[in-house]
This record gives C-alpha cells, structure tokens and sequence, in this order.
C-alpha cells in the first residue's frame, strides 16, 4: 500500500479528460544509426519504423523508444533514465555488458558497476549510450516492493503474504 502524502506536499488531482499513460522517450543523438545500433545490440530495442528520415521508432520490451537525431544538443548530466528488473537481472545486464564490451560508470553511485542500495535490496548500475545519456538499470527498492506501485503489472506481482519476506 502506498504512504499517505505528508501534510503540504500535493496529491494526486483528478484528471476528467480520457485516460492517459506515459508512452514513449525521445532521446537525442548525433547519428540515429549509431543510436539504433547502441540500444538494439545492448538492450534488445526493435526497429519498428521512421517518423522522418531522423527519426526512429523502436520499442524495448513494449515501451516506445524513439531516437532523433539532431545537429546540436547538451546532454544534460543531471539526467537519466531507468530500465528496471529484478535483482538478478541487474547481475546478468552486468554480465553482458562485459561480454559486450560496454563500460559501466559510476552514474548515481559510489563506483561503476553493480551496487546494493541501503535498504540491502535495490541493487544498480549505470551505463552512457554512445551520445552520453545516462541510463540506469536497476531492481526496485523495498519501499516499492511492499507498496501497490508495481500492482498493475503482472511481472511484478508479489502474493501478500510474501511481501514482508
């Protein structure tokens, strides 16, 4: 169950158009191809078709991943993005990024590489693509694993009486 929102911190406030979810990312590079490359070989996107001849559509694991290239950009260092799976599919992420070839860098931690979080479950690496943008790739942490945040999907559905475990 999630926390109740602490007093002067704003709540949820009905939305009375037509539902709605985030859908996609648009990420910013210097060469689309390079690109594709990068996240097809690394984390599996598939090609799905072009909005423009520099503009990609592909999709990691349903989600929409589009990749634009543009003549100049910063990258901002402030920003990332995460790909979340369990704990053991950090370890193996971890493994095949050495297989590929890929570094990891530090990102949010300490070092680059694998790290358990405090809460001695969350564990996280961080990797750049090819343009610089930060990507985390991550299990979730004990507070998301005993709210209702991973509910509405299937893979995460944990029986209550594991939830404590």
């Amino acid at each position: 169950m999630s926390q109740p929102v602490p007093e002067g911190l704003p709540n949820a406030t009905p939305v009375d158009i037509h539902p709605f979810h985030v859908s996609h990312i648009n990420v910013l590079s210097h060469d689309w191809r390079t690109s594709l490359a990068f996240y097809s070989r690394v984390f599996g996107a598939r090609y799905r078709f072009h909005l423009g001849p520099r503009k990609v559509v592909t999709d990691i694991d349903g989600f929409e991943f589009f990749i634009e290239e543009v003549d100049d950009f910063v990258v901002n260092p402030f920003f990332h993005f995460g790909l979340r799976t369990t704990t053991e599919g950090v370890y193996a992420f971890a493994e095949r990024l050495d297989r590929l070839g890929v570094p990891m860098v530090k990102g949010n931690n300490p070092a680059p590489g694998p790290m358990v979080g405090p809460d001695q479950v969350r564990v996280a690496l961080y990797v750049e693509d090819p343009d610089g943008w930060l990507i985390e790739v991550y299990s979730p942490e004990k507070q998301v694993l005993e709210s209702d945040l991973l509910d509405h999907d299937p893979r995460w559905v944990v029986p209550v009486a594991e939830r404590s475990s």
